[in-house]
């Protein structure tokens, strides 16, 4: 029985040690990580600092054409936007903890919406599809407390989603407001491929994509 107990209490060490061992293996990987994206983030930062300056400085300039200080704008508000999101590449492990925290200020959503469906003018037009704004009146008339690089981001990912599945038809950026809950409801509608209702309870496992002969013919990591 004792030779038993000895057994059983070396094991049991052996096992805890493992087990310790691979806590310092996991907290050692998340640490390079968290180094590698911070790293990206700043060597992506430099450049972009360098386009938004350079924009800027056009934009200065009196004699610029108006469709080019358009361009120069979508330059500089998107080079803004970008680096909004660099910025916050490093706290990943805030979010992934749940304890990132949103930077709320008054914002038009309309405007903002119309921003978003901007950025992708060129693509709609060149496979022959509608951008639509559908919102409600109420809307117009009110600045919502929002984080604007978050909704922005979110908004944004959806279109770009809408666009890679559409090859006809319509996409389309759905505002509605409800007033008594003060909650605002953001839809992103397309006329595209669309996804089949047993494949649904996959759309937020990472990496997880449809495999099928349609969704073939487009990349993606399944994010």
């Amino acid at each position: 029985q004792q030779a038993a107990a000895e057994l059983i209490q070396g094991f049991t060490l052996h096992e805890a040690c493992k087990r310790c061992k691979q806590g310092k293996d996991l907290l050692q990987t998340m640490n390079v990580k968290d180094q590698f994206l911070a790293n990206v983030s700043h060597e992506i930062r430099t450049p972009l600092y360098a386009i938004n300056a350079l924009a800027e400085l056009c934009l200065e300039k009196p004699y610029a054409p108006q469709e080019i200080r358009g361009h120069l704008e979508m330059i500089s508000e998107s080079g803004t936007s970008l680096l909004g999101l660099l910025n916050d590449v490093i706290d990943v492990r805030r979010l992934e903890a749940g304890k990132l925290e949103l930077n709320n200020q008054e914002m038009d959503v309309v405007k903002l919406a119309r921003f978003c469906l901007k950025m992708f003018c060129k693509q709609v037009a060149n496979k022959g599809l509608e951008g639509n704004i559908i919102y409600q009146d109420i809307l117009c008339a009110m600045r919502l407390s929002l984080d604007k690089t978050r909704m922005q981001q979110l908004i944004v990912n959806l279109v770009s989603n809408a666009l890679k599945f559409t090859d006809k038809g319509s996409i389309s950026i759905r505002l509605t407001y409800d007033v008594p809950k003060e909650e605002l409801t953001v839809r992103v509608e397309d006329t595209g491929i669309g996804i089949k209702a047993e494949h649904i309870p996959r759309l937020f496992t990472k990496f997880s994509q449809v495999a099928n002969t349609e969704t073939r013919l487009f990349h993606g990591a399944g994010l």
